[in-house]
């Protein structure tokens, strides 16, 4: 047949990269992803045992869908190779091995929700509700009430992972 091969798994993860690389975009304009704070990371489409993750040390606003993503997978050490992944890679790892759910992360520094979360502690939940945006976060029903874990910023980035998830665990 004269006709080309058209693979949509590896077109579907393309898109899915792109729209990953818009959202940074969207994040470092609103200043939630200054300089090279964050990571954003996406499951592999085609395979639930990968997953792509922002390479280390770039602005986020201007991430390109095929250069600067690492494929990763569950378990996998960060390899010694360029791009680099972040040390918070283990983070997004933990957290895709621990919920099959999980679609995609993203791991942004705004502000206003630091100052937010240094408030209200960590250890400690803060709950939403009543605010017509928690119907954005799929909440839609009369007296939903979002609770958001906050967790300690450990240093020690396996200490961190393990608090995430732990958090998360609590809260399914």
């Amino acid at each position: 047949s004269c006709e080309p091969r058209f693979d949509v798994e590896r077109t579907l993860m393309l898109e899915t990269l792109l729209a990953v690389c818009k959202a940074g975009a969207s994040f470092d304009q609103r200043g939630w992803m200054l300089a090279t704070a964050g990571n954003l990371s996406v499951r592999d489409t085609k395979d639930a045992a990968h997953y792509y993750v922002s390479a280390s040390g770039l602005q986020k606003g201007d991430l390109h869908p095929t250069q600067d993503f690492v494929r990763m997978g569950l378990g996998m050490r960060t390899p010694p190779v360029h791009p680099k992944v972040s040390a918070e890679t283990i983070v997004h790892d933990q957290l895709y091995a621990a919920f099959d759910g999980i679609a995609s992360i993203q791991h942004v520094h705004a502000p206003r929700m630091t100052l937010i979360s240094r408030v209200i502690g960590a250890g400690n939940i803060w709950e939403i509700e009543g605010l017509e945006y928690i119907k954005a976060l799929g909440f839609w029903g009369e007296g939903d009430i979002v609770r958001i874990p906050v967790v300690l910023n450990h240093h020690h980035i396996p200490d961190l992972a393990e608090a995430v998830v732990a958090a998360a665990h609590k809260d399914t």
